[in-house]
């Protein structure tokens, strides 16, 4: 397999999915919302954003990602490249927490809401979500 990075930042799944439960890890679990930037803390999607090297911001669809006029086509490529990787990693820990789905054939949009559900639940812990990303993150190791 090939090691893909942005920036240094290891964007295989395994990797990206490990450095996500880092975050919830060090900053904090949060439900309802993909990052807390006054208080800390991420939910599970928004810590495989930030762990993809895009902003949670970056998550919703969208058509085509044309470069702009004046936009700089390396920082463009590290985005795109963010985003696939994020999305990666949303069907492999989809894949982990659902295995009766098929989560390859669900839109970024359908995942986020199906991990967020999950992580959202009242009994859900911080605990339980980096352990769980941690194993998703073993199984996906090549």
């Amino acid at each position: 397999m090939t090691d893909i990075t942005i920036i240094g930042l290891d964007l295989n799944t395994s990797a990206v999915l490990q450095r996500a439960a880092q975050h919830i890890d060090e900053w904090g679990h949060i439900k309802g919302d993909f990052v807390n930037h006054e208080d800390g803390g991420y939910c599970a999607a928004g810590a495989i954003a930030n762990a993809s090297g895009i902003e949670a911001d970056d998550w919703h669809e969208q058509n085509s990602a044309p470069c702009f006029e004046g936009e700089d086509l390396d920082e463009h490529a590290r985005w795109l490249a963010g985003r696939a990787a994020s999305l990666a990693a949303l069907r492999a820990f989809s894949a982990h927490l659902f295995p009766n789905s098929r989560p390859e054939d669900m839109t970024r949009e359908a995942l986020i809401v199906k991990i967020g559900d999950w992580n959202d639940a009242d009994d859900r812990t911080a605990e339980q979500v980096i352990e769980e990303m941690r194993a998703a993150a073993q199984e996906a190791t090549p």
